[in-house]
C-alpha cells in the first residue's frame, strides 16, 4: 500500500521535474525571474497533484 504511494508521487514529481527542466533549456532561459515564472505554476500544479494522490483513495479491487 505504501509502496504503491511512493511511487505513484515519486513518478509525478520526477514528471513535473523533468517538464521544468526541458521547458527551460528548450527556451533557453538565462534570467532566473524567467526561469521562476516557468517553474512556479508547474510546481504548484505538482504539489496539488501530489495531494491529490495522497487523499484520494483508489479502488484497486473493481474493474468496471
Amino acid at each position: 500500500m505504501i509502496t504503491e504511494r511512493m511511487d505513484y508521487l515519486s513518478a509525478a514529481v520526477i514528471i513535473g521535474y523533468t517538464l521544468i527542466v526541458a521547458i527551460i533549456r528548450t527556451l533557453e532561459l538565462r534570467f532566473v525571474a524567467v526561469q521562476m515564472m516557468v517553474a512556479v505554476p508547474i510546481a504548484v500544479f505538482v504539489c496539488g497533484h501530489v495531494m491529490y494522490l495522497n487523499f484520494y483513495k483508489f479502488d484497486y479491487g473493481k474493474c468496471c
